[in-house]
């Protein structure tokens, strides 16, 4: 007979185990010869794992080999004579007729998947390989089935088939393109339908075509795009941005990302990415660069402006300042009280005007670059701010200490303002006490931490903000004359070299200013 039903994921021994108990029907010679090969065949039969069972026409079990009793845990002398319909389930009794037996019958051949029971009522899934049984003279005698459990398989198969629904799910209601393909991207395993959205093209084009996707690619980064999926071939991440053109022309922006798939000895089989339509967060960025650059313009021009008034202002306040000195010199004490009070207030007032244009205008003049850097010792530096200070520092008393410090990449001079006042702030709200300043740094975080600590009046918490902001003044009844500018200045200093300035504070208990030096090569 021909194995008309053998195929690849059939278990060729079953089936031939089958073929000789059908042989065994068919033998002429004498009785014993036939006793001795049935023995055989028994032996082999009871050996098979998997369960061998031979029913008569109409179903009654003839057969129960120790496989079917492993299987089923029935023994032989419980399922002998019983109808092959109690190792199925009730609702499998339709199937087992019209869809297993019947086909058998009609074909001389069957394979079918089904659920069985075992003695327990434990269902399980199984696969039936089923034969006719015949005479000498070719008479059907009965049917023989083999049935394998596949139980873990099919367990396997839906956690498999669950998966791939949850990956379809959210790869199909997710709004980026995610696609798999092969190494040099020439076929294409799986693509969402993301990928219309996105490009206005459709999915069976990129099947079809997987390069097809870079007919969209906007001219000017076409050569960039190839030059990328050349550098893909060496089984490497990428992440690029391009634009693609739609139909009606419309320009949009990509993200795409991929990342390779390797197998157990390294190799990369494949690649899967993902790409999204950025083209939001590019119309965002070019306006936000659009309004940099015009603020950068218009702080330039109001700094050039403030640069220009307070120069300006300076010539004319001298030639002022020089006329009140004449008067001061010529008149004192000979007008009268009331004149030379006047006179010392005119005199006090100009001071603040002419402070503030000089303030301002030292302002106007921050504009440090990489090109001002250079390597600064700054133990140099305070010195150097304490001898600028030495008046004010003789007529407070104030004691100025500092720690080691390091040597830093920045601009000298700005370092020197900078220290400078806030070393003058510290001594102008001392309040009534001598004032004590400690300067220190410590290195953490990839950066210089410097403190510039002081037993002053202190500050309150709501005012932190509000002092490094031009012509805010907290204390004004401190005596000190000055427009607000210095502590803008320190900020603006220590912004330029790409760090940032605070204060710790509370009132009555002294300050804290601290600011940090970020920079290449610093940890000196």
């Amino acid at each position: 007979m021909k194995d008309k039903n053998k195929t690849k994921d059939q278990p060729i021994n079953e089936v031939g185990k089958l073929r000789q108990i059908v042989e065994l029907t068919k033998l002429k010679t004498d009785r014993k010869k036939s006793e001795e090969m049935l023995l055989k065949q028994s032996l082999i039969l009871d050996q098979s794992h998997d369960s061998i069972i031979a029913t008569d026409l109409d179903g009654y079990v003839t057969s129960w080999n120790k496989g079917a009793e492993r299987m089923f845990s029935y023994s032989a002398e419980e399922a002998l004579g019983r109808h092959i319909s109690f190792i199925y389930p009730e609702d499998q009794h339709e199937l087992l007729k019209h869809e297993i037996i019947a086909p058998l019958k009609k074909k001389g051949e069957h394979k079918a998947e089904v659920r069985l029971r075992r003695k327990s009522g434990e269902e399980f899934h199984a696969v039936l390989l089923l034969t006719l049984l015949r005479d000498e003279n070719d008479k059907v005698i009965g049917m023989v089935g083999s049935s394998m459990d596949i139980t873990e398989r099919k367990r396997a198969e839906e956690v498999l088939r669950e998966s791939e629904e949850r990956f379809r799910l959210i790869a199909e209601t997710i709004t980026e393109a995610f696609w798999i393909a092969d190494i040099p991207i020439e076929r294409m395993f799986y693509v969402s339908s993301g990928y219309e959205r996105i490009w206005r093209r459709t999915c069976k084009s990129l099947y079809e075509n997987p390069r097809s996707f870079l007919d969209a690619v906007h001219p000017e980064d076409r050569e960039r795009i190839f030059a990328n999926l050349a550098l893909e071939k060496t089984g490497q991440p990428f992440d690029h941005e391009y634009r693609i053109v739609w139909p009606d022309g419309s320009i949009r922006w990509i993200w795409d990302r991929g990342f390779p798939v390797r197998d157990k000895n390294g190799q990369v089989t494949r690649y899967v990415g993902i790409a999204r339509d950025i083209t939001e967060r590019k119309l965002v960025e070019q306006q936000l660069k659009r309004t940099s650059d015009a603020l950068a313009r218009s702080n330039a021009e109001l700094r050039q402006f403030a640069f220009g008034v307070a120069h300006d202002l300076l010539n004319p306040l001298n030639i002022i300042a020089g006329c009140i000195y004449l008067f001061k010199q010529r008149y004192k004490g000979k007008m009268g009280v009331q004149f030379d009070n006047l006179l010392e207030y005119s005199i006090n007032e100009f001071n603040k005007i002419k402070g503030f244009v000089q303030d301002l205008l030292a302002y106007a003049k921050i504009e440090t670059t990489s090109q001002d850097f250079d390597s600064v010792d700054f133990s140099s530096v305070v010195d150097e701010a304490v001898n600028n200070l030495q008046q004010d520092i003789k007529e407070s008393g104030a004691a100025v200490t500092y720690d080691n410090l390091p040597v830093v990449i920045a601009d000298k001079i700005q370092m020197i303002r900078l220290f400078q006042n806030l070393i003058s702030n510290a001594i102008k709200y001392c309040g009534k006490k001598s004032p004590k300043i400690n300067i220190s740094a410590e290195w953490k975080e990839n950066e210089w931490f410097f403190s510039v600590q002081d037993n002053g009046i202190g500050i309150e918490a709501k005012n932190f903000e509000r002092i490094f902001t031009m012509f805010q003044r907290v204390d004004d009844t401190s005596g000190h004359p000055g427009a607000g500018i210095g502590l803008a200045i320190c900020k603006k200093i220590v912004e330029c070299h790409g760090g940032r300035i605070w204060v710790e504070s509370e009132p009555e208990k002294g300050s804290t200013f601290y600011f940090t030096m970020p920079s290449e090569g610093n940890k000196t």
